[in-house]
């Protein structure tokens, strides 16, 4: 059985490598504290927040993950070659990958805004897949 915390954990470990850190300042799972997320946006710096959005605990357990690569906007302006250029090392990272808890598929992708902190970010929707081991105890003979 793998929980959102565990998921999200595993999710992490994939994406927080050196090709990752070479463009992005910072990692943050689950919910980002609100003060480390203005730490980040006051310093104007790239940054990745990964949370849960579902996980069932059916035997084949499925759920979703969100992944978001922030920005700071240009005067105002997206910075797509930021955007781009956290998602062109992220995507191969999450995209049909696996660990010993989880496999992954990449879902849909969303441009969003945070106009009150300037930012840009690109939500990246991963789906997990996982065996949920605590189930087959539960089989009758």
């Amino acid at each position: 059985m793998i929980t959102p915390g565990k998921a999200i954990q595993e999710l992490r470990k994939l994406i927080w490598v050196p090709s990752v850190k070479s463009v992005v300042n910072k990692c943050f799972t689950g919910e980002a504290a609100l003060e480390l997320f203005d730490q980040a946006t006051n310093a104007k710096e790239t940054f990745i927040v990964i949370n849960s959005l579902t996980l069932d605990f059916d035997q084949y357990q499925e759920g979703v993950l969100n992944v978001n690569m922030y920005a700071p906007d240009l005067s105002g302006v997206t910075n797509w070659a930021a955007l781009d250029a956290i998602h062109a090392v992220v995507k191969p990272l999450i995209e049909n990958a696996y660990t010993d808890l989880l496999i992954t598929e990449l879902g849909n992708i969303n441009v969003l805004k945070e106009e009150e902190k300037k930012y840009s970010f690109y939500n990246q929707r991963v789906i997990v897949h996982a065996d949920n081991v605590n189930q087959n105890l539960n089989l009758k003979n």
